[in-house]
């Protein structure tokens, strides 16, 4: 029994090594479209296949890329598109290159699922998809379907319309080593090998879930799609539209969504001479361990092509947690422009979103174009808070001007935002001219704005600054109930030679503003002010002994207010300008022109 069981095993090692048998062609034809491959050394040349007008169409029964091979499809010139499904019901491994002739646009299609590996690259002049639909819909009513594989297809030269998801649709991966991207200001782009197109190009990865371990997906100023379409047994439909770079994609309303997770230094990345465009859309999104989702506007001239925006769309949870393991790169979203051209704009749907341990969703511009926007609706919930691992990196949702454009608006709305353990939400002008952003919160049912980060002892906070020659924008905070505690602030302020903004409070219930942190000279305030910053900090951004600005105006609206332990509602100047005004109204107005107030008030 003991050789028997010895033989067995010695059998099964050598058929999983392939000794005993030849190895399976990864490559092959289905035999349904004419499709020709030609295998030398693990490199497929693909060849013939049926051309309808502009498209050719291709039919495999695998289409998997070892190591160091490559797919290479000999097409002519003048096809626009080469349309490919994978009826064997295997998943397509890619850990080679994929090469085309030409601009044509190329489509993967595979049901069963797709996995990129860390040496998978694309060589092709037009657009990516890769996808794990079902079929693929065309304009006269016709589709190319890789489960219903007939054996003559019906095939058309009209033009594709859209991805047809039905029951079990499989997930796509995409797997590599992360990116060495740096923490300075502007980022410095390191570009890794991974799913890259041609500038002014679509990658668009959909399937029934989303998941990158360091992967790298990028189009230079062109557009990355990641959707993830789960099982439905009525069916979904992405429709595809044709854009100034590539193609842009419509998910209908009751589609089932999956999750798309972005994990291990992951890249996301649509940098250029013209804004990109990137788009996420799931049921929960998460990003997290150092990742990066990046548009870098670099040319002076640069436009914004059709609202390019990094777009993140999750009908639940949309989570942006945590830092590289070492602590030395922090998760973020980050749009930049570098020239006169127009920042691509930050805009977030969720129900619920949580900005935790570190990361920031920021944009930031460095010339004289267009800074961009922030603008967050989350139907229940918008929560930024917990700790960071790496010193002197607070949590945040911040607009941050380094020229002499304006630093970027920031407008978000929900039930309920929450904001703790020293996080921020800022528009800052830094450096230069420029203005502060305007910063606009409504928060229907209430607002907490408490603590401090526990490593530096900097408040939680909600504001908008200046530290440059430029004014800082108004802060307009709308809500049922606003609790600021434990040292946190409201607080529009100038530390250099421009004004603070203003800030509106109204609050239709009540303001409680309550305490100071126990480690540090923090008291809880909502605040317009000019203040003195520590010699150090100074000296790092070339800042005054004392500020000149003015001081800005504090007004609150709301029926009952209570100051109370130290805390604070305050207008004041440290320097050398103007002092601001204290206005804070009941069902009769009162002012009181005084630099600070403590106590109780309530409606009479």
């Amino acid at each position: 029994m003991k050789g028997i069981a010895f033989l067995s095993g010695l059998i099964s090692s050598f058929l999983y090594s392939g000794i005993f048998l030849p190895a399976v062609a990864q490559v092959t034809s289905d035999n349904t479209t004419n499709t020709t491959v030609n295998t030398k050394s693990n490199n497929f040349n693909i060849l013939n296949g049926i051309q309808k007008g502009n498209n050719l169409f291709h039919s495999f029964k695998e289409f998997s890329i070892p190591t160091g091979a490559s797919a290479t499809f000999k097409n002519s010139t003048d096809i626009v598109n080469i349309i490919n499904r994978v009826t064997g019901g295997n998943i397509s491994n890619i850990d080679g290159l994929i090469k085309s002739q030409g601009n044509a646009n190329l489509f993967l299609i595979n049901p069963a699922g797709i996995v990129f590996g860390e040496n998978a690259s694309l060589d092709i002049g037009g657009s990516f998809l890769g996808t794990t639909a079902e079929s693929i819909l065309f304009e006269d009513g016709l589709e190319f379907s890789a489960v219903n594989a007939q054996t003559e297809p019906l095939l058309t030269v009209s033009v594709p319309l859209g991805l047809q998801f039905n029951q079990n649709p499989g997930d796509i991966t995409v797997n590599n080593n992360g990116h060495n991207l740096n923490t300075s200001s502007p980022m410095e782009r390191i570009i890794p090998p991974g799913l890259e197109v041609k500038s002014g190009n679509t990658v668009a990865l959909i399937g029934a879930n989303i998941l990158s371990e360091g992967g790298f997906i990028g189009a230079n100023g062109g557009n990355v799609e990641l959707g993830a379409v789960g099982s439905n047994d009525l069916g979904s439909i992405v429709k595809l539209n044709p854009s100034s770079n590539g193609w842009r994609f419509n998910y209908e309303e009751d589609s089932n969504l999956g999750e798309i997770q972005l994990k291990q230094k992951s890249f996301i990345d649509s940098s250029g001479d013209d804004s990109g465009s990137i788009n996420l859309v799931a049921q929960n999104i998460s990003i997290e361990d150092g990742s990066t989702v990046l548009i870098q506007t670099q040319n002076s001239s640069g436009n914004n092509l059709d609202g390019n925006s990094i777009s993140i769309k999750a009908s639940e949870i949309f989570t942006i947690d945590g830092t590289t393991e070492d602590g030395n790169f922090a998760t973020n979203i980050t749009s930049e422009t570098l020239g006169s051209g127009s920042g691509a704009n930050i805009l977030i749907e969720a129900k619920n979103l949580f900005v935790t341990r570190g990361t920031q969703i920021e944009t930031k511009s460095y010339g004289t174009g267009n800074a961009a926007k922030i603008i967050i609706n989350a139907i229940e919930s918008v929560n930024l808070g917990g700790n960071s691992p790496v010193i002197n990196n607070p949590t945040g949702i911040n607009s941050l001007g380094f020229g002499s454009v304006d630093a970027g608006e920031i407008k978000l709305f929900t039930k309920k935002l929450n904001i703790t353990d020293g996080a921020t939400i800022n528009s800052v002008s830094i450096s230069g001219d420029g203005n502060g952003g305007e910063v606009f919160i409504d928060a229907t049912e209430s607002i907490q704005v408490i603590g401090t980060d526990t490593n530096t002892n900097s408040p939680s906070t909600l504001g908008s600054n200046t530290i440059g020659q430029g004014n800082g924008g108004n802060l307009t905070v709308n809500t049922r109930q606003l609790f600021v505690q434990g040292g946190a602030r409201i607080d529009a302020s100038t530390f250099s030679y421009g004004d603070a903004g203003n800030v509106v409070v109204n609050a239709s219930e009540y303001i409680g503003v309550n305490g100071k942190d126990e480690n540090s000279i923090n008291t809880s305030s909502i605040i317009a002010s000019a203040n003195v910053l520590d010699e150090n900090i100074r000296a790092i951004f070339g800042l005054p002994d004392q500020p000149s600005g003015d001081s800005g105006s504090v007004t609150i609206n709301t029926p009952e207010l209570r100051v109370f332990n130290e805390g604070s509602v305050t207008v004041k100047n440290e320097g050398i300008g103007k002092g601001g005004t204290l206005n804070i109204n009941s069902d009769t107005s009162r002012k009181f022109n005084f630099s600070r107030s403590q106590g109780y008030w309530k409606r009479w």
